[in-house]
């Protein structure tokens, strides 16, 4: 639990255990859920499909370094009435804690009371030291990107021998950058290409996302983290 008394909404934080807020369990054939198996090793729920997309990318981002669904409760004060919301997600990242709301962007338009009301749990949050956005699936799924990063993450389990990434990586280190058929052919262990993808959801290697993923696609070594 979370109290910050001081503020002008007397904001209230009760955390949840790993499960989150309540079991997903819509009930509506056209919003199915599903868990996603994140690199920390822990499975998230989600609640229909753009969640689901939303932690399949956001897993693939190497600042994240975990993904919490439901994580709490947050109760505040608004025209005097005591009012809660339950997030969506949480995420913590190497820069800190971000709180996210996923929505599809043609329900924010069309309803002018959750724009209000998300408004309202983003000052909330801003009170309390906390940052607040909404993920929207036309940028969650925009593409060459999401194609991209769905099909990286096929890979993100291959093996790849201590061998093949060094020699890679040795040649990306050479030549600044390479295609992503160059890099394939200096593989001995596994399949080029699967090792490279993997690689690359691994991130130890980058990828040029502004096109689809082919053998074309420019390889480079990730730039130094500060």
């Amino acid at each position: 639990m979370f109290d910050v008394h001081e503020t002008r909404y007397a904001a209230r934080i009760d955390e949840f255990g790993p499960g989150g807020a309540r079991p997903v369990v819509t009930g509506r054939r056209d919003i199915p859920t599903s868990k996603v198996l994140t690199r920390s090793g822990e499975y998230v729920d989600c609640e229909h499909n753009v969640e689901r997309d939303f932690v399949t990318i956001v897993d693939l981002d190497p600042r994240v370094t975990r993904i919490r669904h439901q994580p709490h409760r947050l109760s505040y004060l608004w025209s005097g009435q005591r009012v809660s919301y339950v997030p969506d997600f949480e995420l913590e990242t190497v820069s800190g804690t971000y709180i996210v709301e996923v929505k599809t962007r043609r329900e924010y338009e069309r309803k002018e009371a959750l724009r209000e009301r998300l408004s309202q749990i983003r000052q909330v949050y801003e009170s309390i030291g906390l940052s607040f956005f909404i993920s929207f699936d036309d940028v969650i799924r925009i593409e060459p990107r999401f194609s991209n990063l769905c099909e990286m993450r096929r890979y993100r389990s291959t093996a790849v021998s201590s061998r093949d990434r060094a020699a890679i990586r040795d040649h990306l280190a050479r030549c600044s950058s390479d295609t992503l058929s160059n890099c394939a052919a200096l593989v001995i262990d596994s399949h080029g290409n699967s090792a490279v993808l993997s690689l690359a959801a691994n991130h130890l290697i980058d990828l040029d996302m502004s096109e689809r993923i082919s053998g074309n696609t420019l390889c480079r070594l990730p730039h130094p983290t500060v």
